[in-house]
């Protein structure tokens, strides 16, 4: 990120508890960028990692921040499509 220019603060975040994690538990963390054009929204899954049960799910909005300026962008930077194998 300090190399793009750009940080990305969480905005929003929202969970949705299913099932506690216990102390130990070895769980698998799925994330998916939903949207990204002026906002990064990714969603995200919380299992057991042995037996695949649901423990949460949720999703964060973050937008992009200049770092130089802190001024927040409308819109997402080009080097994020470049990241992601778009162009603008």
């Amino acid at each position: 990120m300090k190399e793009s220019g750009y940080s990305w603060p969480v905005t929003e975040l929202k969970l949705r508890y299913v099932k506690p994690g216990r102390l130990g538990q070895k769980i698998k963390v799925t994330a998916a960028l939903r949207e990204f054009e002026l906002r990064l929204v990714i969603d995200y899954v919380i299992t057991d990692a042995e037996t695949g049960a649901r423990l949460s799910k949720g999703h964060t909005i973050q937008v992009p921040v200049d770092m130089e300026t802190e001024e927040m962008q409308f819109g997402a930077p080009p080097v994020l499509y470049r990241k992601l194998g778009f162009e603008p």
